[in-house]
């Protein structure tokens, strides 16, 4: 699909794509290098929209931790519909640019039901994983409730950093 220009309803939704080509080029080098493994992020401003139409920004970061843009895109609805189109725009570009399929081996985004939908429809061969913020956000708020003491609560973090990058 290419960009459309709806007004923005659900019968007619707004949905916008931008990349270039030596960005989709540079992920297609790094994804098919052997001594690389990426992670494929797909991210959003669900709480920082005004107007109302959300900007999701697509990217991939390597095991040294640095993000790398790929596409932006523009919705006027949050739905796993309209997440979906995204995605499927990213791997005709891929396809229709370099020749590749894109199939990210993992995927990281927000805990969302319309991301996570439109992720395991989309990307079958991913294995979808929570972004490490809302992980973190999750234990916190779960060891206060059960009142675990910051000396222990200090002592799983520490844990959960070294599992992460382990």
């Amino acid at each position: 699909s290419v960009s459309q220009l709806g007004d923005g309803s659900k019968e007619y939704p707004l949905r916008v794509g931008m990349t270039c080509l030596r960005l989709v080029r540079d992920y297609v080098s790094v994804r098919n290098r052997s001594d690389c493994t990426t992670m494929f992020h797909l991210d959003s401003t669900h709480s920082m929209v005004i107007n109302g139409y959300l900007v999701f920004a697509f990217g991939y970061s390597d095991r040294g931790g640095y993000f790398y843009l790929l596409a932006y895109f523009c919705t006027s609805q949050k739905c796993a519909v309209d997440i979906g189109w995204c995605i499927r725009c990213i791997k005709r570009v891929c396809m229709d640019v370099c020749g590749v399929e894109f199939t990210p081996q993992f995927v990281m985004m927000d805990a969302d039901k319309a991301q996570f939908n439109a992720c395991t429809t989309e990307l079958q061969l991913s294995t979808v994983l929570m972004c490490w913020f809302h992980v973190l956000q999750n234990v916190w708020e779960s060891a206060n409730e059960k009142g675990v003491g910051i000396d222990d609560i200090r002592t799983i973090f520490a844990e959960m950093h070294d599992m992460h990058y382990a």
